[in-house]
């Protein structure tokens, strides 16, 4: 970067990286490294806290300084079918030709998930199938690997992970390796945070990319809708965010001539959020910044909800048209507590509810459908416990929904109205069948 700042880092990790400094590398991987302490929270993704993701992949919400001790996107809800890529020209320059590293070596056949193993991120292309980044004990070290269901998460085995660290700190604040994991469908996924990795072969191969004008910038969001992948850099050298995208089964990444400056905070985070042909990106950095917004294939300056609100905002999608955002109101000025703001024009204009959210802070959100939001939050009083809360109204009342002992949350989604999933920073994968109202561990 031109000038000294901290890295950023996505809404879910930030947390993480309170709880969890040990970088953990992958077997045969080079030796971990201690990221440095930073504060943070989701998830995102992909529609992300979506409705791109984990069930689909799922939506992140990025990481504010506030945020209790998160990435996200992600889950998120499914995405759209797969559509042809916005045709090169003025808003869409030809694409660049990425370089790929040797892929890793194809696993003869999968095997049963290790006791111990600790989930990190979760996506699902379908509501049945869906794998989960995480680390295991390996002899005496920690090692990647990842867990694989073709049965919406009943049974599970392991699949190679990319050929790196994977770090539980996650995103640019590990000086290498990966911390999320996207797929859009049973075949092409994304291992990332600050690497890129890639798979066309269902996870059973790997390559590391490194995509034509970015070489070297960190990887800070990543998700997958309607046929294309979309991710942004961190482009350190000139104090901005950078936006690329591909088709799902390709690697020759296409940059967009949006970028967006860095704000003046001290840990600038992005939240990436995909629905069908639709799409949006919120940089907070500490309170609002700036952000996009995906319209006819073509990024375009946007200025997100909250953008005066003194405090971080996070944006879940239920639709193309249907958005929700929760915002730390006077979060660094005066706190007022989270408030709701419920958007049914694709994110033109945002109305406030009337009821306020029960709670101090939020920090990942997502919504299967308009009239159904959970938040995973600090409630009010609640000190530095976090529990999610779950309105099926609209937002006119609260209930908590899941209150596991001393976590948080990142990679909140959903795949279907009714089945979603979150993963904590004990390492458990929680998932929904009934659109949030209850909420079970998942065995591996």
């Amino acid at each position: 970067m031109t000038r000294d700042r901290p890295r950023a880092m996505s809404t879910a990790r930030l947390f993480s990286a309170m709880l969890l400094t040990l970088l953990v590398a992958g077997c045969g991987a080079a030796p971990s490294v201690t990221p440095s302490p930073s504060t943070s929270a989701l998830a995102s993704p992909t529609t992300s806290t979506v409705p791109s993701a984990p069930l689909a992949t799922p939506q992140t919400s990025p990481a504010a300084t506030l945020s209790p001790p998160p990435t996200a996107t992600p889950a998120a809800t499914a995405s759209s079918s797969p559509s042809a890529p916005p045709t090169p020209g003025a808003d869409n320059p030809p694409p660049s030709v990425p370089s790929t590293s040797p892929t890793s070596a194809p696993s003869p056949s999968s095997t049963v998930v290790p006791a111990g193993f600790k989930a990190l991120s979760v996506t699902f292309a379908s509501p049945t199938e869906g794998w989960v980044l995480g680390v295991e004990d390996c002899g005496t070290a920690t090692c990647g690997t990842i867990a694989h269901t073709l049965d919406a998460g009943r049974t599970w085995s392991t699949i190679p992970a990319p050929a790196t660290s994977v770090n539980p700190s996650g995103g640019t604040n590990a000086p290498s390796g990966v911390s999320t994991l996207r797929f859009a469908d049973p075949t092409d996924g994304w291992a990332f945070g600050p690497e890129l990795w890639v798979t066309h072969g269902g996870g059973q191969t790997w390559n590391r990319l490194s995509v034509s004008g970015l070489s070297g910038d960190p990887v800070v969001a990543l998700e997958a809708a309607h046929g294309i992948v979309y991710a942004v850099f961190l482009d350190g050298a000139h104090d901005r965010f950078r936006i690329a995208s591909t088709p799902v089964g390709s690697d020759i990444w296409t940059l967009s001539p949006l970028s967006l400056p860095i704000g003046a905070g001290p840990i600038p985070a992005i939240q990436l959020v995909l629905s069908g042909a639709a799409g949006w990106i919120i940089q907070n950095d500490r309170t609002v910044v700036n952000g996009a917004r995906l319209v006819n294939g073509v990024w375009r300056s946007w200025q997100p909800v909250c953008s005066g609100v003194v405090g971080p905002a996070y944006l879940a999608a239920a639709s193309s048209t249907d958005l929700v955002a929760t915002c730390d109101i006077g979060a660094f000025s005066s706190p007022q507590g989270v408030h709701l703001y419920v958007s049914s024009d694709g994110g033109m204009t945002f109305g406030e509810s009337a009821t306020a959210v029960p709670a101090q802070q939020g920090y990942v959100i997502a919504s299967p459908d308009p009239s159904k939001i959970v938040i995973g939050a600090t409630p009010v009083n609640g000190a530095n416990t976090s529990v999610l809360l779950g309105s099926f109204n609209g937002g006119a009342s609260w209930m908590v929904v899941a209150k596991p002992s001393d976590v948080s949350f990142t990679d909140l989604g959903f795949t279907t109205t009714t089945q979603g999933v979150v993963i904590t920073s004990a390492g458990q994968l929680l998932m929904t069948r009934d659109a949030g109202d209850s909420w079970a561990a998942a065995s591996f």
